[in-house]
């Protein structure tokens, strides 16, 4: 059995769930670590109230980490958690950090609300990366082929669990729209949604950077207490970019980059790479 169903964001923000003939919707909630899509709720509410199925997803930006992106889609989402299916759609600027990016993301929804969200990832992604990490934590795919074809399975996954074979009009929608199919029943579907459970965000105390992100700095200090006027241009250290080893909760230049190249604050971090 299947069932069929669309995807939507904020560029279907004036569309009528009521005039698709579908059994589900997934609706897009978050990007990144700020956004939030405006029309998520509203069109959540009419699904509700139509008895569709209903799951939501995070767009990846890939410009933070995989923890900040997660915690920001589930601030933003609780009220859903156990009502609809979970997703993570790991496409574009994002694919380049790599599997342990979006498996850090995975894992930190799955360790906050014991359910395991989907994987929305293309054929090229697959092929190219090495997803065994993901297969092996038991995380379904949702399949983007976008030309009509659908798998059981495909690459190291041993089950498609969501494939989005169209993005073409439908009846009751003149635009392009994304299409799914589901492969099992509604039993199936609420299987994956899982019930409510959400635990605090850990916070690292505050701080907005965590050991193990490599981040580009602007300025740092020969020591963690350093004054601002002491600070160092990067342009007079070896390098303008590092490892972050070591955090000092309460100091003036909390982060340690590669044990000892130099210490910086967060208004020195420019980016994280």
């Amino acid at each position: 059995m299947s069932l069929n169903g669309v995807d939507i964001s904020s560029y279907q923000g004036a569309i009528d769930l009521a005039a698709l003939p579908i059994d589900f919707v997934i609706i897009k909630a978050t990007e990144g670590n700020s956004y939030v899509n405006p029309y998520c709720d509203s069109k959540y509410q009419q699904a509700k109230s139509m008895n569709l199925l209903r799951g939501v997803y995070h767009y990846a930006t890939g410009r933070t980490s995989g923890t900040e992106e997660a915690d920001w889609f589930l601030k933003n989402i609780e009220g859903y958690i156990g009502d609809a299916i979970l997703a993570l759609d790991w496409e574009n600027a994002a694919v380049n950090k790599g599997v342990s990016y979006a498996k850090e993301f995975l894992d930190r929804v799955y360790s906050r609300t014991g359910i395991k969200p989907l994987l929305y990832v293309n054929r090229s992604t697959i092929d190219s990366y090495d997803w065994s990490s993901v297969v092996n934590a038991d995380y379904g795919l949702w399949l983007a082929t976008l030309d009509g074809s659908e798998y059981s399975s495909y690459g190291e996954f041993p089950l498609v669990a969501i494939c989005q074979p169209w993005s073409k009009p439908m009846t009751g929608y003149n635009a392009n729209i994304d299409q799914d199919v589901f492969y099992g029943d509604a039993n199936a579907w609420k299987a994956y949604q899982g019930k409510k459970t959400v635990s605090t965000p850990t916070t690292n105390n505050g701080l907005k950077y965590h050991v193990g992100q490599k981040v580009r700095f602007s300025t740092c200090y020969a020591s963690s207490t350093d004054p601002i006027a002491k600070a160092i241009p990067a342009t007079k250290m070896l390098r303008d970019n590092g490892t972050i080893t070591k955090i000092i909760a309460g100091a003036h230049n909390p982060y340690l980059l590669d044990n000892g190249l130099c210490w910086v604050n967060s208004g020195d971090i420019r980016e994280v790479l």
